[in-house]
């Protein structure tokens, strides 16, 4: 592939790069267009040929796999999959979902809360899924998403040396801009045992040209030096603990955690309800199931994931 032929340290020559790839030089000026079409910055040097700006950080399948060994955690590296999410549920219907982690480099058909797209733009960032069989019913594991942002969070925080936010269900949030969002996923028996995919997406090295998000956004590497390979071993630890303590203990080990890093806790929100009409009010934290609590006109509100939206809104909303 042209991109790991760039990845070098020095300029690799057209004339190399046509033998290698087994093409003509035309082709890889050709191809080298579409890839700096496509955000990537390549250099053109005199007499020496092309190479990257910054050498792509691929994972390191080995190194991951050997450190999440004694974990019990079986892991996948994929150059591109459709949805880390989807190969983790295909597991299971083959009965070996439970405990396997599934990275790629690039998702085709990144999936995010409620349909959205999750951009997966090549090698750049983090994008991984974990599959656990919780023995008990899916009403048992509210709450779950909360876990998981805080068990990221706190994973990540002694490394940048600040607090994470958290919005709820599923958004991590550094600096008023989004880091990374969790979906999970259910299959099997929902009376249990219940198997459940961990999706993680998280912002490391940025976003391609022309894939802008729809809102603020961060990316780690603005913040903290570390390599991708790194991060996904520390992200994959981070997931499996998490799981492992809300077996035992659910949503009240984290409660505290999520409340403490809650952005949207005393802040105006909006919650837009699919063909109901939109609820204002202020964010009053999260109740025992993992429902955000919305007071509104001197009543407190159950909020569900299943069913909304929600965003900060202009404290002159309220009146509605």
């Amino acid at each position: 592939m042209l991109l790991q032929q760039l990845s070098g340290s020095v300029p690799c020559s057209g004339e190399k790069l046509g033998h290698d790839l087994g093409i003509t030089r035309a082709a890889v000026w050709k191809m080298v267009q579409e890839l700096r079409r496509q955000g990537f910055v390549i250099r053109s040097h005199p007499g020496q040929g092309y190479c990257l700006q910054s050498p792509m950080q691929w994972l390191q399948p080995l190194t991951i796999s050997a450190a999440l060994w004694q974990a019990g955690v079986r892991v996948q590296v994929q150059r591109q999959t459709t949805s880390t999410n989807q190969e983790v549920l295909q597991a299971f219907s083959r009965q070996e979902g439970h405990a396997l982690a599934v990275l790629a480099e690039q998702q085709t058909a990144g999936r995010g809360r409620r349909g959205r797209t999750w951009l997966s733009p090549l090698a750049q960032n983090f994008y991984g899924s974990l599959g656990w069989r919780f023995d008990r019913a899916a009403s048992a594991l509210a709450g779950l998403s909360l876990s998981i942002g805080v068990g990221v969070a706190e994973a990540l925080e002694p490394l940048l040396g600040r607090k994470l936010g958290l919005k709820w269900p599923n958004d991590i949030i550094l600096e008023q801009g989004k880091l990374g969002g969790i979906l999970i996923e259910l299959a099997g028996d929902a009376s249990g045992p219940c198997d459940v995919v961990i999706g993680l997406g998280l912002n490391h090295l940025g976003f391609a040209s022309g894939t802008t998000p729809d809102q603020p956004c961060r990316q780690l590497h603005d913040y903290l030096q570390i390599e991708r390979t790194e991060l996904a071993v520390l992200l994959l630890r981070a997931l499996v603990d998490t799981v492992r303590v809300f077996e035992g203990e659910g949503l009240p080990a984290f409660a505290d955690g999520f409340i403490q890093r809650d952005v949207l806790l005393h802040q105006p929100v909006c919650v837009q309800r699919q063909g109901q009409g939109d609820l204002y009010g202020w964010g009053s934290g999260i109740a025992a199931d993992g429902s955000m609590l919305l007071e509104r006109q001197g009543q407190t509100v159950l909020i569900n994931s299943g069913e909304v939206s929600v965003r900060v809104a202009a404290a002159t909303g309220l009146g509605k």
